[in-house]
């Protein structure tokens, strides 16, 4: 998922790879409904802008026709995590990392 177009260039989460459970009686149904997540690798960078606004927050962003509504997520499990959150500086430039953790494991229950 990209920075929101405020933000420099880069990303605010990538991830390895994602095993994702589905119903199988919502697919039959023509929905997707996803019971469960597990998330190997993910980097999640979080970006500070100076007048407030961090880059995973997005107000200006509007729900696209191409998308499906997640609902809860039951179990979502995240493996050798990374988490990096940072600040801008006034020019917008990126700033120094003010916080940084690896090897991040947990498990999460009913996710929204």
């Amino acid at each position: 998922m990209k920075n929101p177009p405020i933000f420099p260039r880069g990303y605010v989460v990538q991830v390895a790879r994602i095993d994702a459970e589905l119903s199988v009686g919502a697919l039959l149904h023509r929905q997707v409904v996803v019971k469960s997540l597990v998330l190997e690798d993910p980097v999640l960078n979080m970006t500070s802008d100076p007048d407030g606004p961090w880059n995973f927050e997005n107000p200006q962003a509007q729900a696209s026709q191409n998308t499906f509504p997640l609902g809860v997520i039951s179990r979502v499990q995240i493996k050798r995590g990374r988490l990096i959150a940072s600040n801008l500086l006034p020019s917008g430039a990126a700033g120094p990392v003010f916080f940084e953790a690896h090897e991040i494991f947990c498990d999460l229950e009913q996710v929204n």
